[in-house]
């Protein structure tokens, strides 16, 4: 098994994660200050910045749309410094 790559994996993973039940604590603790969302531009305005903040309030507007909200990992491939989380959200649009 490749371990090379094992800790970027598993903050990859739970940065997704923690979109279903995390506490802004918890976007802080993962994610960059300078991080961007890429498809902001679809989301709403407070999703629309940079950081944890930002990410969070995406995470809030999916929380609000989708009850029962959790991903499924699949699989998790890392290469240099590029990592793909092939997953699944599912949940109850309310």
């Amino acid at each position: 098994m490749d371990t090379t790559h094992t800790g970027t994996k598993e903050l990859c993973v739970r940065a997704t994660s923690i979109m279903a039940d995390g506490t802004l604590e918890d976007f802080e603790a993962v994610f960059h200050p300078d991080a961007r969302n890429r498809e902001d531009v679809d989301e709403p305005p407070a999703s629309r910045g940079r950081g944890p903040a930002a990410f969070y309030a995406t995470a809030l507007w999916l929380r609000d749309a989708y009850a029962e909200l959790r991903w499924g990992i699949h699989d998790v491939v890392a290469e240099d410094d590029l990592v793909v989380v092939h997953a699944t959200m599912s949940g109850r649009h309310v």
